[in-house]
């Protein structure tokens, strides 16, 4: 009886074994898939590699556009566009123009302006106020004593050379209007086509020994 008895817990034991066996080989594998399939959809989550898209560039400030200088005689020109004509494009035969006192004064008072507050139109309004009131200017040739042919060599300020193929009389002209509106202006000569302005009219110019065929016109401000 005993023995029939043992015969019959193995013949159910062992089934019984077998399946919790199976159920816990199902459960290690099912634990093993779905560990992996978390650590596949972390991956998914990563996007893949592209180009990453460049970085926007820094605007350029305005005073780094290159800007072209369009008059070569005109004072009020070169007060607007101070830096197109004078820090970008410098040249020995601006000098007369760009260190006008005018002409700095008024881009004095715009870049004032443009510290207290950037970006504000009403700088460039102050600056074109200041720079057409040039115009305003009356030129008059009895602002100088009579020419004379004399030649100096010192206290030079600027020269003018040819300006766009200008006739001797229209560089004259130009060159009596820089000296009479440019307060350090003391006098100015003109030969041919070009012409010089002067700080000083000391020592008095002479006629050179051996150089009586001067052709240089020594104008003197009054």
């Amino acid at each position: 009886m005993k023995s029939k008895t043992l015969q019959t817990l193995k013949t159910f034991y062992i089934p019984i074994c077998i399946i919790i066996s199976i159920i816990v080989i199902i459960y290690i594998i099912h634990s093993i898939y779905k560990s992996n399939n978390k650590s596949i959809n972390k991956f998914e989550d990563i996007p893949a590699t592209t180009a990453l898209p460049l970085p926007t560039p820094m605007s350029i400030p305005s005073e780094a556009i290159v800007q072209q200088c369009e008059t070569s005689d005109n004072v009020v020109g070169f007060c607007l566009n101070y830096t197109g004509c004078c820090k970008q494009q410098a040249s020995t035969n601006n000098k007369c123009f760009c260190d006008h006192p005018h002409i700095q004064d008024c881009n004095n008072i715009y870049d004032e302006c443009i510290k207290t507050t950037p970006n504000s139109p009403d700088c460039k309004d102050k600056l074109k106020e200041c720079c057409t009131s040039y115009n305003k200017i009356n030129i008059d040739i009895n602002n100088f004593d009579k020419p004379v042919k004399q030649i100096q060599n010192s206290r030079k300020i600027c020269a003018i050379g040819t300006i766009n193929g200008l006739s001797t009389d229209s560089v004259r002209l130009k060159c009596m209007e820089l000296c009479q509106t440019n307060t350090n202006c003391k006098a100015f000569t003109i030969d041919s086509a070009s012409c010089m302005l002067f700080s000083d009219i000391s020592p008095l110019p002479t006629k050179l020994p051996g150089k009586n065929d001067i052709t240089t016109d020594y104008y003197i401000k009054k």
